[in-house]
């Protein structure tokens, strides 16, 4: 990965009813969002900010690198992929606590 970070309790904030609702006009026109976020309400969500600096360390040759600038000039798409892991205590012993998924754009 070229980036990577964590955020521990002192850097995830909850969000108040008021936020919860803004972000939920967001996707108030899309039927998928709305199914998702009817599961929740606004004290199942935490807020952590994405930090400029990653904690991991990549090295890439200098030929490489110079490809990966001029793709990154093209006009070309690009392919990025997330991917996240959210962990915490869980709830019952049978649940892992543990939950990890990823998105390509």
């Amino acid at each position: 990965p070229i980036y990577s970070m964590s955020a521990q309790n002192n850097s995830i904030a909850r969000l108040d009813e008021g936020m919860w609702t803004t972000m939920s006009q967001v996707y108030r026109r899309s039927r998928i969002a709305q199914t998702f976020l009817s599961n929740y309400n606004y004290e199942d969500v935490g807020v952590v900010q994405l930090s400029p600096h990653s904690t991991s360390t990549w090295t890439i040759s200098p030929p490489d690198e110079e490809n990966m600038k001029k793709e990154a000039k093209s006009k070309n798409p690009i392919t990025v992929k997330l991917v996240w892991t959210v962990s915490r205590p869980p709830s019952s012993p049978e649940q892992s606590g543990v939950t990890k998924d990823s998105q390509e754009t």
